[in-house]
């Protein structure tokens, strides 16, 4: 987000992802910052596409295709993109609705897949 102020300056090399699947939190603020810039001005969709990480980490987990620890790292790593997104949302006027969305999304992340007897 910090590329939003400062054109220039250098992005750092993103880390592998925890899971080819998972988000990576450098590679989704790159692409969020991309269509939240001045000449996409995508708002709604970026904040979709951020609502919708703990739906899809949970919808790994569900699958087996990673576990309830990756899934909590993820989560865990995507926390101070989360409270980034949460200052912008707050300042964007034209919709508050992102903002009241946004401050339940640690909520949602932090659900745990439901277990059946």
């Amino acid at each position: 987000m910090d590329r939003m102020l400062n054109p220039k300056l250098k992005l750092p090399k993103p880390p592998r992802p925890a899971h080819p699947l998972c988000p990576e939190r450098v590679t989704l603020e790159v692409h969020l910052v991309r269509m939240m810039g001045m000449m996409n001005g995508l708002y709604h969709s970026a904040a979709a596409l951020f609502q919708v990480m703990p739906g899809w980490l949970r919808f790994l987990e569900s699958r087996r295709l990673i576990d309830a620890d990756t899934r909590r790292k993820v989560t865990a790593d995507l926390l101070p993109l989360h409270a980034t997104l949460l200052r912008i949302w707050e300042g964007y006027t034209n919709d508050p609705c992102l903002y009241r969305q946004g401050q339940l999304w640690l909520a949602d992340a932090e659900k745990a897949l439901p277990t059946h007897p």
